[in-house]
């Protein structure tokens, strides 16, 4: 389909097809996200756990997104602790930390504030922004960023998720075991 918009783009002109590439584009991230939802499920995927230091994996992460923040006129505020060391699959911790704050990047307004510490036998990560009062132009979704986000965190054991939705602020918080 989209080589077939990117021959049409003569006839049908610039604008248009652009607007119909990214509709593609938000079709196939749809599709890509329900298959690993349904794969998931289904036990078809599998942990590759390894130690590594949620802290840094964390800042990193935010790193990336702040260009994506102060194209909004938004921030984003990480304090994490040095030594969060856990045993997880990195990439599916990627994976939920990027749909997190996305979700508060497309969802909420403010300041995003990340946490990152080690709490008793237990590595924490909290991430907390301002409810949007209106939904943001294009901003309609099947909610898949969460259901990714328990997907992949089910598939690691002894790992907890829990969200707090308030009128004025959503919290988020993930809570890993401390790796040996």
């Amino acid at each position: 389909m989209s080589l077939k918009v990117e021959q049409a783009e003569p006839q049908i002109g610039l604008e248009l097809a652009e607007e119909m590439q990214g509709e593609l584009r938000r079709l196939a991230h749809v599709v890509d996200q329900s298959l690993l939802i349904a794969k998931a499920g289904q036990g078809r995927l599998t942990c590759q756990p390894e130690r590594f230091d949620l802290s840094a994996v964390t800042s990193d992460i935010v790193r990336d997104f702040h260009l994506l923040a102060d194209g909004e006129g938004r921030s984003l505020q990480i304090d994490a602790h040095a030594g969060c060391w856990i045993e997880a699959d990195p990439k599916y911790t990627r994976q939920v930390l990027h749909a997190l704050l996305t979700n508060a990047l497309n969802h909420g307004r403010g300041t995003i504030h990340i946490r990152v510490r080690t709490v008793g036998r237990q590595v924490r990560l909290v991430l907390r922004n301002e409810v949007r009062l209106s939904a943001a132009p294009g901003a309609l979704t099947l909610g898949l960023g969460l259901r990714v986000v328990r997907a992949l965190l089910g598939l690691q054991p002894g790992t907890a998720f829990h969200q707090h939705a308030g009128k004025r602020f959503h919290g988020t918080c993930i809570r890993f075991p401390l790796a040996a």
